[in-house]
């Protein structure tokens, strides 16, 4: 009897042993990539959407901030943190920027020193995981490049050598003179030195084998490439800088769930608080002071297209609206929208000001770039771009959300816009935009993502169509 017992417990043993090795075996199965090593490789350079780049606190005069306790008073990494927690009192005040309406500049905080956490320019770190603490970057909410990383260095590339990445201040670029290049270095502005720094990384990667460099754009970063590009464009022909600059460097362009004209999620963050993805909650303190970010204004879209119905605010019994009713859509409308709410809130006129900082970079960032472009778009998500609202002070949400096709965030009619013709005014000047001659357009379908714009980063099946472009057998 003892001996069946324990030969029944010798039985047991080995059961789980077995199961224990083929686990592990499954395991390593699972981890072997599924990627053959390209030795012929285009240079990667990543740019990353809106609050797709950690920042680090670098120095603070905490005296100054008495919204944050002795144990919320650490340097070191700020966004997205653990300690201050995001969304918390002491992080928006750490967080918030300055606007100089006399010089027209916009500045953090003189009592804190904020930079782009990295090692090196062109580090990747500072856009693979937004929180580099466990559990954060083993796959939750905190993962940002880091699987598409992942997979590009399973078909050979290398950090530092050819692949790169270009984070940068969300809350202050693009904001600064992009249109001067004599102007670049100069301290505030802020798309003006963060281009140089582009520059910097793309002839670097170049360097290396002479090879044409592949820029990879998320979201908001789509739109800067297009900008820069466009510019250096320019500053090329002006003989500011080496001629064909632009064609010598950059081979082509791909762009993920590109927010060509913004969002309308971004007016709406604005307007009543809403995070727009970002981890910074949601109240009337918060919606005050990531309004000065940068990269979230410059997503206020410009034309008609990018709604359906507007936008629309009730004031005594009056309904403000945007980009509707006019046979051209027109920024001038959306100006006037933006007005109409500092006359109610005076603190808004500065978000106009900002908002217009960046008109003339958001115009030429429509047109043409004039390379191959693959443009990578989400879609089969519920995707707000239109909403009515009671009261002037956007206290709550809007009471009426309309949603048409696109990644969650990004509406599809606005990734759209480039595969057309299209014209727009401003002020009683037309401008027309043509057809990018060279754009090769792919959507990826949503099972049941309710929000696929950031999420689509970590899909294979958009790792493996990068891949085919930029390396080869």
């Amino acid at each position: 009897m003892n001996n069946n017992k324990m030969n029944n417990k010798k039985r047991i043993i080995i059961i789980l042993i077995v199961v224990l090795i083929l686990v592990v075996i499954f395991l390593f199965c699972k981890n072997i990539s599924h990627y053959e090593i390209r030795k012929d490789r285009d240079p990667i350079i990543f740019i990353p959407g809106l609050g797709g780049t950690q920042l680090e606190n670098i120095e603070t005069k905490w005296e100054e901030f008495p919204n944050c306790n002795i144990l919320q008073r650490s340097t070191g990494l700020l966004w997205a943190s653990n300690n201050p927690f995001p969304g918390s009192t002491c992080f928006m005040d750490l967080m918030k920027t300055e606007y100089d309406k006399d010089n027209n500049t916009l500045k953090t905080n003189k009592n804190i020193k904020i930079n782009v956490k990295k090692e090196k320019i062109g580090d990747v770190n500072s856009t693979s995981c937004l929180n580099d603490s466990f559990p954060n970057c083993l796959g939750s909410k905190g993962v940002y490049g880091k699987y598409l990383f992942k997979s590009l260095t399973e078909t050979g590339y290398k950090y530092g050598i050819d692949l790169y990445s270009a984070g940068y201040d969300f809350r202050l670029v693009p904001f600064g003179n992009a249109l001067d290049y004599n102007t670049y270095s100069e301290e505030n502005n802020h798309v003006g030195k963060y281009f140089l720094e582009l520059m910097y990384i793309i002839e670097k990667a170049y360097s290396y084998k002479k090879k044409k460099v592949v820029l990879i754009g998320h979201s908001t970063g789509c739109k800067l490439i297009c900008l820069f590009i466009n510019m250096f464009r320019k500053f090329s022909e002006d003989g500011l800088i080496e001629k064909d600059w632009v064609d010598k460097h950059i081979k082509n362009t791909i762009m993920i769930s590109p927010a060509f004209d913004g969002s309308p999620k971004a007016l709406k963050s604005i307007l009543s608080g809403d995070s727009f993805g970002l981890p910074v909650g949601k109240n009337q303190y918060k919606k005050k002071s990531i309004r000065y970010f940068a990269s979230l204004i410059f997503n206020i879209p410009l034309l008609k297209q990018s709604y359906d119905k507007g936008i629309f605010v009730k004031v005594n019994d009056r309904k403000y609206e945007v980009g509707y009713n006019n046979e051209i859509g027109t920024d001038s409308e959306m100006i006037k929208f933006l007005n109409n709410i500092a006359i109610y809130d005076k603190d808004f006129e500065d978000v106009v000001k900002i908002y217009e900082n960046m008109l003339i970079a958001k115009i030429v960032s429509f047109e043409d770039i004039k390379l191959k472009t693959y443009i990578i778009a989400g879609d089969n998500c519920n995707t707000p771009n239109h909403f009515v609202y009671d009261n002037i002070e956007f206290s709550n949400d809007p009471n009426h959300v309309n949603k048409v096709k696109g990644d969650g965030t990004i509406p599809l009619n606005t990734i759209e816009l480039i595969l057309n013709n299209f014209s727009f005014m401003i002020n009683g000047d037309e401008y027309k935009i043509n057809k990018w001659k060279n754009a090769e357009y792919k959507k990826f379908i949503s099972d049941n993502d309710k929000n696929l714009h950031t999420k689509l980063l970590k899909k294979k099946e958009l790792h493996d169509y990068i891949i085919n472009i930029v390396s080869r057998d």
